[in-house]
């Protein structure tokens, strides 16, 4: 099994995304701006 530390993705809009992937992955997100948002990948 692969093991990431992080994944950077650039999207058009890191909030609705951070919505999306926070839903699709079960985790919160733990830090956003306008321009950012970041989730765990391990608990």
């Amino acid at each position: 099994m692969l093991n990431f530390d992080f994944v950077l993705l650039h999207v058009a809009d890191p909030l609705v995304s951070a919505d999306f992937y926070s839903g699709l992955l079960g985790k919160p997100v733990v830090e956003s701006s306008p321009g950012f948002a970041m989730l765990p990948l391990n608990d």
